[in-house]
């Protein structure tokens, strides 16, 4: 999960960002929630893909 912390406090500072591509990652229920959490406070991405290796 360790990537999902780093990714979610880049996603709290990061307004540029449109596009995120993280599929085909191990990502957990908490690691989910932690992405939810950092774009509610981004407004600039439009697309998120976290496909495929969703794990709960």
């Amino acid at each position: 999960e360790e990537s999902t912390v780093h990714v979610g406090r880049m996603l709290k500072e990061n307004h540029c960002l449109v596009a995120l591509h993280m599929c085909k990652h191990d990502i957990k229920n908490s690691g989910i929630q932690q992405l939810c959490d950092a774009l509610y406070l981004n407004s600039s991405l439009r697309y998120l893909d976290v496909s495929w290796h969703i794990q709960t």
